[in-house]
């Protein structure tokens, strides 16, 4: 046989390669290495992955309302808003204890026999909105024990001791560990969380320092400002971790008023803009890991546009719906698929937020934006619900003025079948937009408001792209031509 002639440049790289060896197989390892990692890496990003589904009970169960049951001389007084709330399907609400207040008592204990509401309960101790932890411990335990799922220490108390917060911050912290363990010294209310106390402002709980010992759950009042829901969320629970440590937490107030011609301070929100941020901001608190929000508050306390403390209510004085209260209770028709109004069906203990549901959805979204947010869900009986919305705002606070904001189109691919699927808009109602059989991708156009893809699973393989049903012609959001800008920061938000 004929030997193969190398070329001699060749033959002189092997010469040189061949002293080498050692040192290349060494290198040849590392490179396999990397490149099986590399291909790894690739094969993961080109697949669909199987999305973890979080309960849908656990979601409308971290959605709550601020109330003020007992406040005389505002809309509350007439109890006319019980309809209300009762028909909103929202689950929780916050109060300041009263030590001796009939009214306060009558009304909580009336909205738990009828709807299964509870009650969050702030101690406080200032004589006009509470008292000792011993007085209000009593009047809880004797008069408001069914309706009461936790307490929390006081409402942004260092606010209100600027000047002399040297002077009764031992006192105060005295106070929240009182709290604690009374609450838990006690076997009728050992099992309720204790919240920690709230501050008007981020910079607030240095004042407090570490208390997480002498609670459960930290405590913040995120308000936007009037800017859109994430604005300062991430702020806010890095600076809620200064009291609670790694503990989770709540907030027990946010939201929006819609006072619009205020000239300072706590900045507002349209109606409008209202409507469209609450639901986003509830489903972001969530997708968060902020295992309850509460909104402030149910009923705006008075008639005067120009006063921001008596506009911030998702009902108006006169108890009609604001946009917000229409999204909201459509949100939570939706998902809420509970047997009664007294089934507990997402029990939270005090020291997790775990709320997945042990299945997934195996799903991509293709050519999505960064700013779309997506939230999935289950529903009891397996029903995925994919929530998604462009996180932009739609109303600027400084000139007071809404924005209209474009859809985006957003591809849908399902990697597993599926019976069918469905769109729906909570802000306008709850009936489907859009229907389709047994699809494989499915084109969304997103918008500012929530869109709610409904799933359902087939145990058939699925068939070809299907085109949807009637309907399928709707536009989803708020279709503008308006650019999107860079989102507007007002700055710091007070807190009423």
């Amino acid at each position: 046989m004929t030997p193969v002639r190398k070329h001699p440049a060749l033959s002189a790289w092997a010469r040189r390669c061949s002293h080498m060896r050692r040192g290349a197989s060494r290198w040849r390892r590392a490179v396999a290495v990397f490149c099986g990692v590399a291909i790894a890496w690739c094969g993961l990003a080109g697949a669909a992955l199987g999305q973890e589904a979080r309960s849908a009970d656990a979601f409308i169960d971290s959605i709550g309302v601020n109330t003020h049951t007992f406040f005389g001389g505002t809309a509350y007084e007439d109890y006319t808003w019980r309809e209300k709330l009762l028909a909103s399907g929202i689950r929780h609400i916050r109060e300041n204890l009263q030590r001796d207040n009939p009214t306060q008592v009558r009304r909580i204990n009336d909205l738990y026999e009828a709807g299964g509401i509870r009650t969050s309960f702030i101690f406080d101790p200032r004589a006009d909105r509470g008292g000792t932890v011993a007085e209000l411990f009593a009047r809880l335990k004797g008069s408001m024990l069914a309706a009461a799922e936790q307490v929390e220490g006081p409402n942004e108390y260092e606010n209100a001791h600027v000047a002399d917060w040297d002077a009764v911050a031992q006192d105060a912290r005295a106070y929240q560990a009182r709290l604690y363990a009374t609450i838990k010294g006690d076997p009728a209310t050992a099992q309720l969380p204790v919240l920690g106390p709230s501050v008007a402002y981020p910079s607030g709980y240095g004042a407090w320092g570490d208390v997480s010992a002498s609670l459960d759950i930290g405590n913040m009042h995120s308000y936007p400002g009037g800017r859109k829901p994430s604005a300062n969320l991430r702020e806010w629970l890095a600076a809620a971790a200064t009291t609670s440590a790694t503990k989770p937490v709540e907030a027990t107030e946010t939201g929006y008023h819609n006072a619009v011609t205020t000239s300072g301070g706590h900045l507002p929100a349209s109606e409008r803009a209202a409507g469209i941020y609450l639901p986003r901001l509830y489903l972001e608190y969530f997708r968060r890991g902020v295992r309850r929000t509460y909104a402030y508050e149910l009923v705006s306390e008075g008639p005067d546009e120009s006063d921001a403390e008596q506009n911030f209510g998702l009902l108006r004085s006169d108890y009609s719906d604001k946009p917000a209260m229409v999204a909201l209770r459509n949100l939570i028709a939706l998902l809420d698929d509970r047997p009664s109004p007294f089934t507990w069906g997402w029990a939270l203990t005090p020291s997790s937020f775990e709320t997945s549901t042990g299945d997934s959805l195996s799903y991509s979204l293709l050519d999505a934006p960064p700013e779309v947010h997506h939230v999935l869900l289950q529903a009891r009986d397996g029903a995925f619900w994919l929530a998604l919305w462009r996180e932009v705002p739609v109303w600027d606070p400084l000139t007071r003025a809404d924005r209209n904001r474009s859809d985006v189109p957003v591809n849908l691919a399902l990697e597993e079948p599926v019976a069918s699927a469905s769109t729906y808009l909570p802000n306008l109602d709850t009936s489907p937009l859009a229907t389709w059989s047994s699809p494989k991708t499915l084109t969304l156009r997103v918008g500012p408001m929530v869109t709610l893809l409904e799933i359902r699973r087939s145990a058939t393989a699925a068939g070809t792209e299907a085109a949807p049903e009637a309907g399928a012609d709707d536009v989803l959001g708020t279709p503008d031509a308006t650019t999107d800008a860079t989102p507007i920061d007002a700055g710091p938000s007070p807190t009423p």
